[in-house]
């Protein structure tokens, strides 16, 4: 609870020195400029969350250097809040500025301020191209703290970027501080989005995660806790600087001029400025090759990597870039159907095609027309090829005791830590995500009605073809690709009210269920595509039926122990018994069908 401690100390720091100040100046000119008093209130707001999100323990303080860390943030934070409502007395003393209060500057300060005479612009300018630095920081250090990774080009890009889009908001906005600063505080919101994204799943936010949003928020309320770290907390601090310096810079640059030919020719002006460095930036992410003139490289298989050493920006720019996959040379439609014919052509007249066992698979299929079930199950998979989890873990033994399948093996998909829908995407239309990159999500970024896919074909032999998924049907765009690809039906989470549930999720059994009703219903053949939804992250929920637990004694010897306490990993033990749910729900299945 320390961490709430140091911040609401920190918060009354804030409110007595920032109301001191208020006193003082009203005292003195009797008026306190309503500007100055909100940021220091923004301020004060940091310093809110921090005791609100401490006092309900959800900011680290078993990290190193936690209590320094957490004093010199609060630190910042009150002396950035009482820097605004003492603007009038502090710029005057560095910068070339008249406030209404404005004391003669003297010995170094009066040098220093001399430097700034007559050039306004030069002072807001500098207080902007600092303002980069700590909006970077404010962005990277949440989850990329180790610098030493950082490629310094890659940086410097990343700062010119950012730099030169706070100049041109700075401008855009006739030089008011307000707009640089909310881009600062942008990047820092999208810093801390970045550290749970990456805290969840070990992925960075890529470009196709924002066409996924509407997905990851219906996800997002179960099962995960949103603790923040020390990195967190201290990017927060770097921010709160940002957007002092972009306040001062709007402070000290003049914002009209006398006269209506004057005040005309400033707003032209600035506009000018602004579409400069906005349309420059624009240009410059849209016209130059990251990945081939700048060697930016997003690896498909370790992007958290590639956001680590590139910087955030420059790597989402380079990932973005590629997310159309590049023509090949002389590559045509026709040509494709054309050479897709000859193969088939060629088949044909093959002796494989010929062959009896062909004849007589076609006649039997011709004849039976058997319904095809195909389950995706969300996160099933046998852990116990790890060692056992050194615990003697078997794994799921019903799925792993059939005997009779006609074939089995080991899965590999391109999904990782999220992504269920390129599962999906392979699986319905043979097409690999080795084609298009990292980040990707082919469902919420493609058009699909032209896609060939396992639903059309069942339905060009004379299948009813039917989709389920017992959660939104808005989730991952399922609703318009079933749509495209053909299915008769998609079943979602309205299709499934009263369903049994486990920790919150509609059970795999709940949706077998639902396929034996199907089958029930009709005699016909069908293809059915069933994504469950029950084993779905995160895992400590906590909502497990005590007759449902799971629990592993891991052996602990020669392992982490930051990692594994008392031979305990609760979120462990939670998967584990969500796979025995899947398991035995699959043994049900299974007999039922029988």
């Amino acid at each position: 609870m320390f961490a709430a401690a140091i911040s609401l100390v920190g918060l009354a720091a804030t409110v007595y020195l920032v109301l001191r100040e208020a006193k003082a100046i009203r005292a003195q000119s009797g008026t306190v400029a309503k500007g100055a008093f909100a940021w220091s209130v923004a301020f004060g707001l940091f310093q809110l969350f921090l005791t609100v999100w401490g006092a309900i323990g959800l900011v680290a303080q078993n990290e190193p250097l936690a209590f320094v860390m957490l004093i010199l943030t609060n630190a910042i934070l009150t002396g950035c809040a009482w820097a605004s409502i003492a603007r009038d007395r502090i710029a005057p003393r560095v910068f070339a500025f008249a406030g209404p209060n404005a004391p003669a500057p003297t010995g170094k300060l009066a040098r220093l301020r001399g430097a700034f005479v007559g050039k306004p612009l030069v002072a807001a300018v500098l207080c902007l191209l600092l303002a980069g630095v700590f909006a970077l920081l404010g962005m990277e250090v949440s989850s990329n703290h180790d610098f030493t990774w950082v490629y310094p080009l890659c940086i410097l890009l990343e700062w010119a970027i950012i730099t030169t889009l706070m100049v041109g908001l700075f401008f855009l906005f006739q030089r008011h501080g307000a707009a640089p600063a909310v881009l600062a505080f942008a990047l820092f919101v999208l810093g801390i989005a970045e550290f749970f994204v990456i805290t969840f799943k070990s992925m960075p936010i890529q470009p196709g995660d924002l066409s996924a949003i509407s997905t990851a928020a219906a996800v997002a309320g179960t099962g995960y806790t949103f603790s923040i770290s020390l990195f967190c907390v201290l990017s927060m601090g770097f921010t709160a600087i940002a957007m002092l310096l972009c306040e001062y810079a709007g402070l000290v640059a003049p914002h009209r001029q006398k006269g209506a030919a004057n005040a005309k020719r400033m707003l032209l002006t600035n506009l000018l400025v602004a579409v400069l460095c906005l349309g420059g930036v624009t240009a410059h992410v849209t016209l130059i090759d990251y990945y081939n003139t700048l060697g930016i490289t997003v690896y498909t298989w370790r992007p958290l990597e590639s956001y680590w050493r590139e910087g955030y920006l420059p790597a989402f720019i380079s990932a973005a870039q590629s997310i159309k996959p590049p023509k090949p040379a002389d590559y045509s439609v026709d040509d494709a159907k054309a050479t897709l014919k000859k193969y088939a052509k060629t088949y044909d007249k093959s002796d494989a095609a010929k062959s009896d066992e062909r004849a007589a698979a076609k006649e039997q299929f011709d004849s039976e027309k058997p319904t095809v079930i195909a389950i995706m199950n969300e996160t099933f998979s046998d852990l116990s090829i790890y060692q056992n989890m050194r615990a003697g873990y078997e794994g799921p033994q019903y799925f792993k005791s059939l005997s009779n399948c006609l074939s089995r093996g080991k899965l590999y998909v391109s999904a990782y830590g999220g992504g269920t829908a390129n599962t999906e995407f392979e699986f319905m239309t043979g097409n690999s995500m080795a084609n298009l990159g990292s980040g990707v999500y082919p469902y919420t970024i493609y058009n699909m009605e032209t896609t060939g896919n396992l639903a059309e074909q069942f339905k060009s032999l004379g299948y009813s073809t039917t989709a389920m998924h017992p959660n939104h049907a808005t989730n991952w765009n399922r609703e318009n690709v079933y749509k495209d690809f053909g299915f008769d039906q998609f079943l979602s989470i309205n299709d499934f009210q009263g369903a049994d549930t486990l920790r919150g999720m509609v059970t795999d059994q709940a949706t077998y269920d639902k396929i034996l009703e199907l089958l029930d219903q009709n005699a016909d053949p069908q293809f059915i595509f069933d994504v469950t939804m029950q084993n779905h992250s995160g895992y400590d929920t906590g909502l497990l039926p005590v007759d449902k637990q799971m629990h592993l004694n891991i052996d602990t010897t020669d392992l982490d122990a930051k990692t594994v306490e008392d031979g305990t990993l609760s979120d462990v033990d939670e998967y584990v018994s969500c796979i025995e749910q899947s398991d035995q729900a699959l043994r049900y299945f299974l007999n039922a069908l029988s």
